[in-house]
């Protein structure tokens, strides 16, 4: 005898594995986990902490710059000491040729949040970005999980936060970037 075309009406689960989703959710939790990423987001934080990184890579919107311009995309997530702790800065060289010139800045990052900022920066420049942690212990990991993510032109300058690697000290800084390097 081959096999019956009308459903399982069994109380007790079956042994095999389907390949094809259920019509309708079980009654119960899996002991087994799903190799599916699910569609929707979860509405609370998981019971026990990941041991994968919080975030990947961002792809940031396309921002629309005028000519002679180019965008410069930052993500940061501050860990639970972001005010009056973290601060970004954006500088490009002096007359002397040093870091030291600012033209962007931002004190006081809110505490344990995901900020993205944006703007048009001239490309005929050479930049590095610098956020600075006023308790010298980094971003991540003694009050939770923080970095940053800096991109030029749709390109992935620096990532701390993928690899939560700002881990100590007051300072960290980007390789320069820009067209004028």
């Amino acid at each position: 005898s081959g096999p019956s075309s009308m459903p399982n009406q069994s109380s007790s689960p079956s042994t095999f594995f389907s390949t094809k989703p259920s019509e309708r959710p079980s009654d119960s939790l899996s002991e087994i986990p799903t190799v599916i990423p699910s569609l929707m987001p979860s509405l609370g934080p998981s019971a026990t902490p990941s041991s994968s990184p919080p975030v990947t890579p961002p792809h940031f919107a396309s921002l629309n710059c005028p000519a002679g311009t180019m965008a410069m995309q930052i993500m940061i997530k501050t860990e639970d000491k972001g005010r009056p702790d973290s601060s970004f800065r954006v500088q490009t060289k002096d007359t002397n040729g040093k870091f030291k010139k600012r033209i962007w800045r931002k004190n006081d990052l809110p505490d344990n949040e995901t900020s993205t900022f944006e703007k048009c920066l001239p490309s005929n420049a050479c930049y590095k970005f610098k956020i600075i942690d006023r308790s010298s212990d980094g971003m991540c990991c003694n009050f939770g999980e923080g970095g940053y993510i800096v991109s030029w032109n749709d390109t992935i300058v620096k990532d701390t936060l993928t690899s939560l690697s700002f881990t100590s000290g007051r300072k960290s800084v980007s390789p320069k970037f820009g067209d004028d390097c």
